[in-house]
């Protein structure tokens, strides 16, 4: 146990100090490739600034000028207010947070190049909306931060449907971020300019946006990962009393996840989640982190195989992107020219186009989740137990910590069965049979025929759990599920005896998280 003690130790160490590193690295990342404004504080940032600095914007450039400020309004007019703030904004804080200086003089190209880019897509959407939004597309997919590649492929596009582009002087761009960048300056307090080398100027952020880079990498801390214990966790006593072994693991994983708005009514809680009436709730949490389980290393064999087809089986997202939406018009065809009946079926491209870009969102994420899930399984495949410390949320549910559990996708729940078994006798092999029928989607029944069910149909559960990356799942979303309790049933029903199976296989039940719920019941129904 002392060797098993160490390890969790070293365990939680390595977890939290290569989380924060791996987080912060990312924030830094994102600063210096020019991403700081798409991070969460730096758009609610962008929101702010955007907010003050809008209005003043318009009165400006509406503003009547008869000298050489005139022309650049006149350029400015002609574009969206919204998008002009936005893009200078975007420009303004990179700059700010990016790790090299950034002189007036760039910055001020940057902006006024930024301007031009949306001029230019102004222009390319009027004379080709198709080609517009294909471009657009192109951008958006590439991820580009990069100013001048946005300008160049803009450019270069404006040149494919012979638009004719005359690109902007540097004094034209100059001019134009000028009128903005004092609009910026005055009205959202983010930068200022500072004398550095030869009397030149440069670019930074004044207090206000300082107090959010600095926050952005300090919250790198929210992304740390918890692992799974290789002892049993530590009994609950209160708020941050129980789980993990070290202080930096049970600072980020109290015992409820309320969060509370006042010194007043954190002590509160505190008080309560350690009080004796607070008993009931502790025992059970204990008992359920105290629970050992384990890597069924045959199911996860399975599902790295599946993985590595990279075509989508058993309810797992396809490695390749779906097919984009076509566009339902040729090449040519304006906008402004269009019938009711086109503008219908363009309005309704648009719709599909945004629900593609949406389940291709959540493909990736679910692709990079699968993978991460993958790791940490291999990671703990060879260990004999493993423990998740528990948490419960303000409606009383109980769930699961660490970075991987019981209480995750399909895929996790399948790999994890509990380390300690028991024969089936009557009632387990009953059950068993129940879940193998909830695993193949058939829930909506009675216990006893499910159970029936199971029997009648259990050739073809059998071809499925023995041919798993070759033959359909009945229920796709749950099919690790069931190839966990099938390949158990399967090797009960080898038996002579099948009751005597020792048996690892976790019976999901209904209901089993709800509760407030639970209590609300025996209050309803106090002599059940």
């Amino acid at each position: 146990m002392s060797d098993l003690y160490e390890r969790q130790l070293a365990l939680e160490e390595t977890y939290s100090t290569d989380s924060i590193i791996r987080s912060q690295k990312q924030v830094l990342d994102a600063f210096a490739q020019g991403r700081a404004s798409d991070m969460g504080s730096g758009r609610i940032l962008i929101a702010k600034a955007f907010e003050a600095a809008l209005p003043p914007y318009i009165e400006r450039i509406n503003a009547k000028d008869r000298g050489l400020s005139g022309k650049y309004l006149k350029l400015l007019r002609d574009l969206d207010p919204e998008v002009v703030v936005m893009a200078a904004l975007r420009v303004v804080i990179n700059d700010c947070a990016a790790p090299t200086v950034a002189f007036m003089q760039a910055v001020m190209r940057q902006i006024g190049k930024s301007i031009e880019s949306e001029s230019m897509i102004a222009a390319i959407m009027k004379l080709s909306p198709a080609y517009g939004n294909k471009t657009i597309q192109y951008l958006d997919s590439a991820g580009t931060t990069s100013v001048s590649h946005r300008y160049r492929t803009l450019l270069a596009g404006a040149n494919n449907i012979g638009l004719g582009w005359e690109a902007w002087h540097q004094e034209e761009r100059i001019g134009v971020a000028k009128v903005v960048l004092n609009v910026l300056y005055e009205h959202t307090g983010l930068f200022k300019w500072v004398q550095h080398v030869n009397d030149m100027y440069i670019i930074r952020p004044t207090d206000v946006l300082e107090k959010y880079l600095s926050e952005a990498v300090d919250s790198a801390k929210a992304g740390i990962l918890l692992p799974p214990m290789l002892v049993p966790p530590t009994d609950w006593e209160g708020q941050f009393d129980g789980g993990y072994l070290t202080e930096w693991c049970r600072s980020l994983s109290p015992m409820c996840g309320v969060k509370t708005h006042t010194r007043e009514q954190r002590q509160w809680m505190y008080k309560q989640l350690s009080s004796p009436e607070a008993t009931p709730v502790r025992s059970a949490m204990n008992k359920a982190q105290g629970t050992p389980y384990r890597v069924n290393t045959e199911v996860l064999q399975v599902l790295r195989e599946a993985v590595a087809m990279r075509v989508g089986i058993l309810g797992l997202p396809s490695t390749a992107p779906a097919k984009k939406p076509d566009f339902p018009f040729p090449e040519g065809w304006l906008k402004d020219d269009a019938t009711t009946q086109e503008m219908d079926q363009f309005n309704l491209w648009k719709r599909l186009m945004a629900d593609w870009y949406t389940s291709e969102a959540k493909r990736v994420g679910r692709k990079a989740g699968i993978l991460s899930k993958i790791t940490e399984l291999a990671k703990f495949k060879d260990e004999a137990r493993l423990y998740f410390p528990t948490f419960i949320d303000w409606r009383g549910r109980m769930y699961f910590r660490s970075t991987i559990h019981p209480q995750l996708n399909d895929a996790v729940k399948g790999c994890l069965e509990f380390a300690e078994g028991k024969p089936l006798g009557e009632v387990g092999l009953h059950w068993l049979k129940v879940h193998v029928a909830n695993s193949c989607g058939y829930d909506k029944h009675d216990d006893a025929i499910k159970a029936k069910w199971t029997e009648d149909n259990w050739e073809l559960i059998r071809d499925f759990i023995n041919n798993p990356l070759d033959v359909d799942a009945p229920e796709p979303d749950t099919a690790f599920t069931l190839l966990q309790a099938g390949l158990a049933l399967q090797s009960a029903l080898g038996l002579e005896d099948p009751e005597s199976y020792v048996c690892h296989v976790p019976v999901a039940m209904d209901a089993t998280c709800s509760g407030l719920q639970h209590s609300e019941l025996c209050i309803q129904f106090p002599k059940c």
